[in-house]
């Protein structure tokens, strides 16, 4: 097997283990809660939201300081230091005495990530410039298994052994990812004259590389119109007719639906992106990702509801490979980390505020009136990148 390929298997196995190593907790962190004293439902629900959101929180703001210091001393190292640091936290979180103690490690774990940043630097660094595309996309499906298959697995174990030794399991986990980075994976790193730069000039410097910013930002707006929707589907779905007692299995079966679809479309749009110019692939994804979110908003019964999703996933899917193989093309090798950091930060920022605003704006319009919104939303970054966007951004790969 090629040198290559090897270590991007290697790198999807260390990104699928590293990510549901860190959602594992989603399917049991109100009980974990209740579990550590908070006895009071209402503040157990305060205490849940906030530990969900904390770790992601942080990492938005530390994600580029990681970045850039992948750009300095290599992105492997950045890879095996976030994948030891969260096995010593995940550790550490079995023996919390009690909900402080649990937030401040949410905390300590946001702010030492950094792990997708400096993983994307690296499999970019290692594939060769015309299978870029090619191993985004299957990367990307890496990132969605863990997330999709974290919450299950813990929950599952949580069930069978008890919260204490999930923890303890799931930091063997991240360790066994961490041996096979170190032992299978190679990098042929040499620093350039920029990693002398201090950390704030050095994302400065790639900030101000053309056409960087708008990629970014249009990164931020899928990733909040993704998110935005996930807090309404199951009570759309509820609206739509689904009786209360199969409300819960219909609504993990369209978000299922959903992340399936859309791990089926970053490999596909990860090698489209290697054949035609990733501006256009974009273009196209998020025009029918508009429609799709129009679609859902539209829709009569769960069942529809479903179908759009899903047609939501194929096409949105594929957007933040495609963005990546862009990125990847306008960066120098010497400050891909800072780029891929950046990204990550727009991309959890759009996490982080998505739910929020998506609560917000159902409040205020419904729940369709949420889905048209956030058409409206990609509709104009449909618009942009079929206009000025194919001025701004690069057309081609380069080397």
């Amino acid at each position: 097997m090629e040198t290559w390929r090897r270590n991007l298997f290697a790198m999807w196995f260390a990104q699928a283990t590293g990510m549901s190593t860190l959602s594992f907790i989603m399917s049991f962190i109100p009980l974990y809660v209740v579990h550590l004293g908070v006895k009071n439902p209402a503040a157990a629900a305060r205490w849940a939201g906030l530990l969900m959101g904390t770790s992601a929180f942080f990492a938005t703001f530390f994600g580029p300081l990681w970045g850039s210091l992948a750009d300095r001393i290599g992105r492997k190292p950045m890879v095996e230091r976030v994948l030891i640091s969260n096995s010593v936290i995940t550790l550490l979180m079995a023996f919390a005495g009690n909900v402080y103690v649990f937030f401040f490690l949410r905390v300590i774990q946001g702010m030492l990530g950094g792990f997708y940043s400096a993983a994307i630097a690296l499999v970019t660094s290692f594939t060769p410039p015309e299978k870029t595309g090619f191993a985004l996309g299957l990367f990307q499906t890496a990132m969605t298994a863990g997330y999709t298959l974290g919450p299950l697995i813990g929950g599952v174990l949580a069930d069978r052994v008890g919260f204490r030794n999930t923890f303890l399991i799931m930091a063997c986990f991240s360790l066994t990812a961490f041996f096979i980075v170190h032992f299978l994976v190679q990098e042929n790193f040499r620093p350039s004259a920029s990693h002398r730069e201090p950390l704030l000039q050095s994302l400065r410097r790639t900030l101000q590389i053309p056409g960087l910013l708008p990629v970014l930002l249009v990164n931020f707006g899928v990733q909040f119109s993704l998110m935005a929707i996930g807090p309404i589907i199951p009570l759309f779905i509820k609206e739509l007719g689904t009786g209360s007692s199969y409300l819960a299995s219909f609504s993990g079966l369209v978000i299922a639906v959903g992340g399936l679809c859309g791990s089926l479309s970053a490999l596909i749009a990860g090698n489209l992106s290697d054949r035609f110019p990733a501006k256009r692939v974009m273009a196209i994804l998020v025009t029918g990702g508009t429609v799709a979110f129009v679609l859902q908003g539209l829709a009569q019964s769960p069942w529809q509801l479903l179908l759009f999703r899903g047609l939501t996933g194929l096409f949105m899917g594929g957007m933040i490979p495609a963005a990546n193989t862009l990125i990847n093309t306008m960066i120098p090798r010497d400050r891909k980390g800072s780029a891929f950091g950046l990204t990550t930060s727009f991309s959890l920022l759009g996490n982080v505020l998505g739910p929020v605003c998506g609560g917000l704006l159902a409040s205020a319009t419904g729940f369709r009136g949420v889905f048209l919104i956030i058409a409206a939303l990609t509709g104009t970054l449909s618009l942009w990148l079929h206009t000025a966007g194919r001025k701004i951004l690069p057309g081609r790969l380069s080397n």
